[in-house]
């Protein structure tokens, strides 16, 4: 929804720190580095500045870490995908990638994809309102979470949508109050053993960040969320998706530039462990607005939106 848009700009372009990077700091891919610096042989490098780089990139005061790396393997040249009307946001699909749950004017919308072909999409329910926002389809494919200002004011909190099978209707909606704050908590992509990581605003002067919180089947309620401090930064982090395992996560971020967010992706090999720094992903970056990420479940495929208002397209990618 556009006031998601508007409050994530307001807050972003509000923030007032600015991160600073020293000479070779930095991998880079070409046309990937910060303001003032420039790519040199895969760093960026300071103007003026001559000779090898001794060492590969360090953390700066600000502990925002090697955030222009590149994430493991090649991902191709990203393709539009081609869903009739405009400005659609936020895709989660389908493991089949036959059907797509998408935010658009309005409320949540879903399309399927027939002879290659994706249709037009329709409201998910009569219950979704204009304040839904951020949706990501559960792997279970049963649940939709999202972010709703329904009820709360201009205060978004984390909702669900429920159907029984792939081919319902979604239907029950719930509220998770235990997940909610004084400010605003949108989104939600669950992994296999119900750990859910959303987006929040909470943590006073921080700006939007990552949050997750485990589920107490005992008690049937999600525990006290914290901050995934090993992937936020102090500018604005948001959209996470998770593959089931709690392996690898993506998210959209403006550290680098706080007019523009790229893609940042993140894997451990143990879903007990802390994340590594999360890289920006160089194949999907160009010098336009991407955001709202969905990645597969074996982590090859990458779908995400490119622009902003009317002119925004969501574009998918693949790597073996």
């Amino acid at each position: 929804m556009e006031v998601v848009r508007y409050l994530l700009a307001a807050l972003v372009l509000s923030a007032c720190y600015t991160p600073s990077f020293d000479d070779c700091q930095l991998k880079c891919s070409e046309g990937a580095c910060p303001d003032d610096l420039r790519c040199v042989a895969g760093m960026c490098r300071l103007a003026g500045t001559s000779g090898e780089c001794s060492s590969g990139p360090n953390s700066d005061a600000g502990d925002d870490g090697p955030m222009v790396d590149a994430a493991s393997g090649v991902w191709s040249t990203p393709v539009a995908v081609e869903i009739p009307g405009t400005g659609w946001t936020s895709p989660s699909l389908t493991a089949d990638e036959d059907e797509m749950i998408l935010e658009g004017s309005g409320g949540l919308y879903r399309t399927f994809e027939v002879q290659d072909v994706w249709q037009p999409p329709t409201l998910i329910n009569a219950q979704t309102a204009a304040g839904d926002a951020s949706p990501v389809l559960a792997r279970t494919e049963l649940h939709i979470y999202f972010g709703s200002n329904r009820g709360a004011g201009t205060k978004f909190e984390i909702q669900r949508f429920y159907r029984a099978m792939k081919s319902a209707p979604f239907g029950a909606l719930s509220t998770f109050v235990e997940l909610g704050s004084i400010q605003n908590d949108i989104g939600g992509s669950v992994t296999d053993s119900n750990t859910i990581f959303f987006t929040s605003d909470r943590a006073s002067g921080s700006g939007f960040d990552i949050y997750k919180a485990d589920y107490d089947g005992d008690d049937g309620r999600w525990l006290t969320p914290e901050a995934t401090s090993e992937l936020n930064s102090p500018l604005a982090d948001i959209h996470p998706v998770i593959t089931g395992d709690g392996l690898t996560i993506v998210f959209a971020s403006n550290r680098l530039n706080t007019n523009d967010f790229d893609i940042y992706y993140s894997h451990r090999t143990d879903p007990t462990s802390v994340f590594p720094l999360p890289t920006r992903i160089p194949e999907l970056v160009t010098s336009a607005v991407e955001t709202d990420p969905w990645i597969s479940n074996d982590g090859t495929v990458i779908y995400f939106v490119r622009g902003v208002g009317a002119g925004r397209k969501i574009f998918r990618s693949q790597r073996n």
